[in-house]
C-alpha cells in the first residue's frame, strides 16, 4: 500500500534528455547543498559523466512530478576484476521531496534498465543504513576492492543477476567518480619539507652518536680480550714455571 507521502506511482521516469540538462544541474545542486561529506560542485559531476566516451544515456533518468523535474540518477560503466560493471551515482532529489520514493523509484527503475542492458553488478559508496534495502552488501564479503579509501560499510555491492556472483577483483572507476585527491598549497609543502629536513638533521646526528658509540664498544671488547688472552698466558707460564 503507497504511503500518503509516497510519490512513487504519481511519478514519469524516463531516460534523461539535453534539454534536462539545467533542470538536473539546479536539482543536484539543491540535493546536495549542506549534505554532509558533499563536495560541492556535485551538481558538475553528471556533465562530466556525460562528456566520457563510455556514458550509456539510457542509464542517466529523471523522475517528472507534473512535468517537473524532482530527481535524478547516473549509473557509469566501470570494470571489476576485468568484468563490466556499473557504479551507481549522484542520485539526486529535490530536498521537498525527499523521503517520498523519488529516490527508490530512480533507483529500482535504474537497476531494471541496467537489466536490460546485460549489466549484472552495480557498485557504490553510500549510506549503510539506506542502500542494502535494495540488496546492496558490503564489498569486502564478496572479494572486490576499491582503490580509494572509504568506511568499509559504505562501500557497497549489488548483484543484478546471479551471473554477477562470479564477478571478483579491483574496481577501476573514471576519474571522475573518484573521490578527489587532498590538494596542498607550496606554503604547506614547504613547511612539511622543512619539518622533514629538521626531523632528518636530529636522526643523523642521533645516528653519528650511535656509531660512535658502537665504534667504542668494540674497541673496548678488544682490549678487554687481549687483557684476558695476556692473563690466561700469563697463569699458564706461572702454573708451568711452579711445576718445575
Amino acid at each position: 500500500m503507497m504511503r500518503e507521502s509516497d510519490l512513487s506511482e504519481k511519478l514519469n521516469i524516463r531516460q534523461e534528455a539535453p534539454g534536462d540538462y539545467a533542470g538536473v544541474y539546479a536539482l543536484t545542486k539543491a540535493a546536495f547543498d549542506g549534505t554532509e561529506h558533499c563536495d560541492g560542485d556535485e551538481q558538475e559531476l553528471p556533465g562530466r559523466l556525460r562528456g566520457r566516451v563510455e556514458f550509456i544515456p539510457k542509464l542517466s533518468l529523471v523522475a517528472e512530478l507534473g512535468g517537473r523535474l524532482v530527481g535524478h540518477i547516473m549509473f557509469s560503466p566501470i570494470t571489476i576484476g576485468g568484468h563490466s560493471a556499473l557504479c551507481m551515482g549522484p542520485v539526486s532529489v529535490l530536498p521537498e521531496f525527499q523521503s517520498r520514493g523519488v529516490g527508490s523509484a530512480l533507483i529500482e527503475k535504474g537497476h531494471a534498465v541496467a537489466r536490460s542492458l546485460g549489466f549484472s553488478v552495480c557498485v557504490l559508496v553510500g549510506h549503510e543504513n539506506y542502500y542494502p534495502r535494495f540488496g546492496y552488501e558490503p564489498i569486502s564479503r564478496h572479494g572486490i576492492t576499491f582503490p580509494f579509501e572509504a568506511p568499509e560499510d559504505c562501500k557497497m555491492v549489488k548483484f543484478l543477476s546471479e551471473d554477477g556472483k562470479d564477478v571478483r577483483g579491483a574496481a577501476v572507476f573514471p576519474p571522475e567518480l573518484e573521490p578527489p585527491k587532498e590538494q596542498f598549497t607550496e606554503e604547506q609543502l614547504q613547511e612539511s619539507l622543512q619539518a622533514i629536513a629538521s626531523l632528518l638533521g636530529k636522526c643523523e646526528k642521533a645516528q653519528e652518536k650511535l656509531e660512535a658509540g658502537a665504534a667504542q664498544h668494540t674497541l673496548m671488547m678488544n682490549r678487554i680480550r687481549a687483557l684476558q688472552i695476556s692473563k690466561s698466558l700469563i697463569e699458564k707460564a706461572m702454573g708451568e714455571g711452579a711445576g718445575e
